[in-house]
């Protein structure tokens, strides 16, 4: 009677056992999440708010968030990304991984948390003005599409510098020379960005050259309308100085 017990117990176990065994090998054989792609991403974190202005935080759902694109490529068994920037076009990240299904990116103050699940993506993004939500799908087609950038008024701070050699360097002794020696023409002129040193040029640059000039390597703030990947400028003023800590 026990022999027969354990005759009939031990099949049992065996079956258990290649069950558990054929579970494991099934997911082992799952294949990771292809990030590839050109990425839509809506974040509740909305323009005007990203850009220095002060509309609040919208729900996913109401659709009034910012959208920007990642686009995610593969080569030589690497991958590499970019993202649009404040100007709407894309440009390098810092920072991209890919782990157990979720894209880790980090593009200047922007850190993304996105997991994949097919076609689309859901997650958060922490930007200087706190945590949002964040959804996404992948683009079906194999053209890229950015979009027409949002017109909104904003007020956006940062460095009177120079197109493409961007803001003096912090050790130089004269940051308004430094920046005006290099100036050829007024379109040179650019506001640098806080995030990410971004250069963002104006539609207006020649009616403000003046105080443009005056006001180089120096930090302000540039309030205005995007027109484009520019701003139309409104006012220029320089910002306060920072209190003494003590």
């Amino acid at each position: 009677m026990r022999t027969a017990m354990r005759r009939g117990v031990r099949p049992r176990v065996f079956a258990g056992l290649a069950i558990i065994v054929l579970a494991a090998c099934t997911a082992s054989m799952e294949p990771e999440p292809d990030p590839v792609g050109t990425w839509n991403l809506k974040s509740s974190e909305v323009p005007g708010q990203r850009l220095g202005g002060t509309m609040p935080p919208a729900p996913l759902s109401s659709g009034a968030g910012k959208t920007v694109v990642l686009k995610v490529e593969e080569a030589d068994g690497e991958l590499r990304a970019q993202m649009t920037s404040v100007a709407d076009s894309l440009l390098e990240v810092d920072e991209f991984r890919l782990e157990d299904g979720t894209m880790f990116v980090e593009f200047g103050a922007y850190e993304y948390t996105l997991s994949l699940d097919g076609d689309r993506v859901t997650g958060t993004v922490v930007s200087p003005l706190g945590e949002f939500e964040i959804a996404g799908n992948r683009q079906d087609t194999g053209l890229l599409y950015v979009g027409e950038p949002e017109e909104f008024y904003t007020s956006h701070p940062g460095v009177v510098g120079h197109r493409t050699e961007l803001a003096p360097p912090e050790d130089v002794e004269d940051p308004a020379a430094w920046v005006r020696e290099r100036v050829q023409s007024a379109e040179d002129l650019v506001l640098i960005t806080d995030l990410g040193r971004i250069a963002i040029e104006f539609t207006n640059t020649a009616a403000f050259e003046e105080e443009l000039l005056d006001y180089a390597g120096q930090e302000v703030r540039v309030s205005g309308t995007w027109r484009g990947e520019k701003i139309e400028i409104d006012t220029i003023e320089l910002a306060p100085p920072e209190d003494d800590e003590g």
